[in-house]
């Protein structure tokens, strides 16, 4: 893999790399939006913060012909609060999160980027 920010570069060459990825390991936003010009049965695990999950990656790879596998990061000690009692979904939207990674290897294996244990 290769660590890319979409927000350095050209939008020809995000659209050119996301059209020719075999594999695409992600956090949610806009950038995967690109996805749908992918014509190679992309592989996407998409990385979610717990406070914020939504589908629409999923939908847009399974129409591509691609894979996909959401992960959703680990839940913050004040989750509940700002979620249950608060009613504030996006709370947590651009909050760093932290990612398992027993359920990181889970999301790799599930579509097939890799087959062993790492």
């Amino acid at each position: 893999f290769q660590k890319m920010y979409y927000e350095e570069i050209p939008i020809s060459e995000q659209w050119s790399l996301t059209r020719n990825a075999k594999a695409v390991v992600g956090i949610h936003g806009a950038a995967l939006s690109s996805l749908l010009f992918n014509h190679k049965a992309v592989k996407v695990v998409e990385l979610f913060h717990p406070g914020f999950v939504t589908n629409w990656c999923r939908g847009m790879t399974n129409a591509a012909g691609g894979t996909w596998c959401g992960v959703t990061g680990q839940l913050p000690p004040d989750i509940i609060r700002h979620l249950d009692y608060r009613k504030e979904a996006q709370h947590f939207a651009f909050h760093d999160t932290r990612i398992d990674i027993t359920s990181l290897r889970m999301a790799l294996k599930n579509v097939g980027i890799c087959k062993a244990n790492l």
